[in-house]
């Protein structure tokens, strides 16, 4: 393979050739998908939890939590299981809508706002992208509920199914799944490697208060993880 500097490089070029256009794509992405940062908020949420240590407040609060906690338990329930559907009807066809910007980006192709939308646009394609996601999220959540460990490699292994669904492969959910898995062998650490080069930027998108993620860091490292898949499928092209 290219080397990783290689990469980043042409990421970072092919980002800053159509900068504004991809940071509002992949703001939208970000949006849609419930990958924003809310780190923003985070001052004003301490805030509120500084002023609520008064002891009257907090007694007042916890009468009113037992009060309603039938009603709160409730809410929850029904937020937690409509914030669930939603990331598997949407939020995953999105992701995979993004890996398809992503790849567009780096290969120098014209990017639009339907690239994040493409897969809801054919039932065909939504069903088999919904269903492939699905069962990746499967797997890996089977192998972080064996060990940690498992599930970050399942996770590595299978970290090429949205590029493969991005760029067209047409196979059944379980091949897309298989040829992952395939073109990930003997890769795991290099991805690995890869995915840990970018600390420095994630560390200082954290200090910007996610503002950092939205101009630059976020569309950066989405352009260049496309960039890593494309370059495996030089190598090892998908079947």
């Amino acid at each position: 393979m290219y080397p990783r500097a290689a990469i980043k490089q042409r990421a970072k070029s092919s980002f800053f050739a159509n900068y504004w256009p991809l940071v509002g794509l992949f703001l939208i992405v970000s949006v849609l998908a419930g990958s924003s940062s809310g780190s923003a908020f985070s001052g004003f949420s301490n805030g509120l939890r500084l002023r609520s240590t008064d002891l009257d407040s907090a007694l007042e609060i916890r009468k009113w939590i037992e009060t309603y906690k039938p009603v709160i338990l409730s809410v929850g329930v029904a937020a937690s299981v409509i914030a669930a559907a939603y990331s598997v009807f949407v939020g995953n066809i999105i992701m995979v809508g993004a890996a398809k910007l992503g790849l567009n980006a780096y290969r120098g192709e014209r990017v639009h706002i339907l690239d994040i939308f493409t897969f809801f646009r054919s039932g065909k394609k939504y069903k088999n992208a919904l269903l492939t996601m699905l069962i990746k999220d499967l797997f890996i959540l089977i192998g972080l509920m064996l060990f940690i460990v498992p599930g970050i490699i399942v996770a590595f292994g299978l970290a090429q199914v949205e590029y493969l669904l991005a760029d067209g492969v047409d196979r059944s959910p379980m091949e897309i799944i298989r040829m992952s898995w395939e073109i990930m062998r003997g890769r795991k650490g290099d991805y690995f490697v890869f995915t840990l080069s970018f600390i420095g930027w994630i560390l200082l998108t954290g200090l910007t208060l996610g503002i950092l993620g939205i101009f630059f860091t976020n569309p950066y490292i989405s352009i260049a993880e496309a960039g890593y898949y494309d370059n495996i499928i030089t190598f090892a092209p998908a079947e």
